[in-house]
């Protein structure tokens, strides 16, 4: 990634260098800092008619120091030599007020990565306005050529290219470059109190990667007309069938329920699973930050710790759960590489995890359900991550005889994440939204509230 006006990333490890001296000059003990630049375009259409046209850069600094056990986290976008020093001794004097953290810490010269494999994560061409905005009116004009679209929710094209680069008083310095396409569109269908609106998306980091705007556009028409007429079904207890970008929601919750900061807060439900069946044992969820075009691929994680491909689930069976430095101490293990930055916090994230797919298509899976709710969109936060009790809104269709049958709104589901985890069954559509992927997703033992 390139930092804006005009500064390469050779300016940004210079500029992260003289923060980390700054912050020792000051009386820093330790500490670890990041300086981050993009550049981004975005344009908007709807209704034939421009609504954006945008370009913007940034950058900024983040600076976490360490003294006498005690902790500051501070942040600025002053990059200059004086800005980077009155930042430091900012930071070092709160850090002087503040309450000690025994679990936080940096890594050992030993634990740091020191070698990285060179990753497909930045398209070295940079996008024309004009180009975006083509793609932006093929998707708008393929979606209101769906017979029942009325309307135009907004279409919208983008780019950003970043960059960080992260460096620590143990010797760690390293960098990170990525771009991002993404198209998106929504779509009107019917009028009045019966609209219904949709959506679709596409994002990649190359941009021959990105799906048809034209496509966008046509599912985005398709999935809102779709809708039309829908109501509430049937109260009853039946297989209940995520379509991918849905699942992936559900697996989000999975995941969030081995996250090392849940697990020594006391809030998970899996904090005592490791080694224990906790999905199918036909399933299993892998991570593979190395994976090429990945858009989750890092070469190290958020505190220059290496990363590695690995099964997070195995046959069914946790193997892990995902733990920065801090994470790990707590609980009195060793970290596995998960550090996630924002800013100058370290939280816990993954990268490019993905639940495995399965050998049947989806129609096979319909028909094997024979009667089921499939779910296209799901409402609120209906999760106890510490009991399992799931209750969540969702949006589908009703199946009948193995097929998609009428449209159903204002449904409720209801049960156990636990029992659901152990249920599923996939089928052979794996598909990825950013850097998690899953296929549809079929759960059984759920209520299925409606009329």
């Amino acid at each position: 990634m390139t930092q804006a006006n005009p500064a390469t990333a050779l300016d940004l490890e210079d500029r992260v260098g003289a923060l980390i001296d700054r912050a020792r000059a000051a009386g820093a003990d330790a500490a670890d800092a990041s300086v981050f630049g993009s550049d981004q375009i975005s344009v908007g259409r709807r209704m034939g008619q421009i609504e954006t046209l945008e370009r913007a850069d940034s950058a900024g600094v983040d600076l976490r120091v360490f003294v006498d056990g005690q902790i500051a986290q501070v942040s600025g976008s002053d990059l200059s030599d004086q800005g980077l020093a009155r930042l430091a001794k900012r930071a070092v004097g709160m850090a002087r007020h503040s309450p000690a953290d025994p679990f936080a810490r940096l890594a050992e010269p030993g634990q740091v990565v020191t070698q990285w494999p060179t990753l497909e994560t930045t398209d070295p061409v940079e996008p024309s306005t004009d180009g975006l905005l083509d793609m932006a009116e093929a998707m708008e004009d393929a979606m209101l050529s769906v017979q029942g679209v009325t309307n135009s929710g907004g279409v919208s094209a983008g780019w950003t290219k970043s960059s960080l680069v992260m460096a620590t008083t143990n010797g760690f310095v390293g960098s990170v470059q990525a771009t991002r396409f993404g198209i998106s569109g929504s779509a009107i269908a019917g009028s009045g109190e019966a609209q219904k609106r949709d959506f679709d998306y596409d994002l990649a980091v190359f941009a021959e990667d990105l799906g048809d705007p034209a496509a966008v556009g046509r599912e985005a028409g398709r999935r809102a007309v779709s809708q039309l007429g829908a109501r509430p079904g049937a109260t009853a207890k039946v297989p209940v069938i995520f379509e991918p970008r849905v699942a992936v929601r559900m697996l989000g919750l999975l995941t969030g329920a081995i996250n090392g900061e849940s697990v020594v807060r006391g809030t998970s439900l899996l904090a005592d699973h490791v080694g224990e069946l906790v999905i199918s044992p036909d399933l299993s969820v892998h991570e593979d930050p190395f994976k090429p075009r990945g858009q989750g691929s890092r070469p190290f994680d958020g505190e220059g710790l290496p990363v590695q491909p690995r099964a997070i689930f195995e046959n069914g069976v946790l193997q892990t759960h995902l733990h920065n430095l801090a994470t790990a101490a707590q609980a009195g293990v060793e970290p596995t590489g998960h550090a996630s930055r924002a800013g100058a916090s370290i939280g816990v994230g993954h990268a490019n995890l993905w639940l495995s797919p399965g050998s049947a298509s989806v129609e096979d899976m319909l028909s094997a359900a024979g009667e089921a709710l499939y779910v296209t969109s799901l409402m609120g936060q209906g999760a106890n991550m510490i009991t399992g009790d799931y209750s969540q809104g969702a949006t589908g269709f009703w199946v009948r005889d193995g097929q998609l049958a009428e449209p159903v709104e204002s449904m409720t589901l209801g049960g156990r994440l636990q029992d659901m985890w152990r249920s599923m069954s996939v089928a052979d559509d794996l598909t990825f939204f950013g850097g998690m992927g899953t296929p549809t997703v079929q759960m059984d033992g759920l209520t299925v509230a409606g009329a």
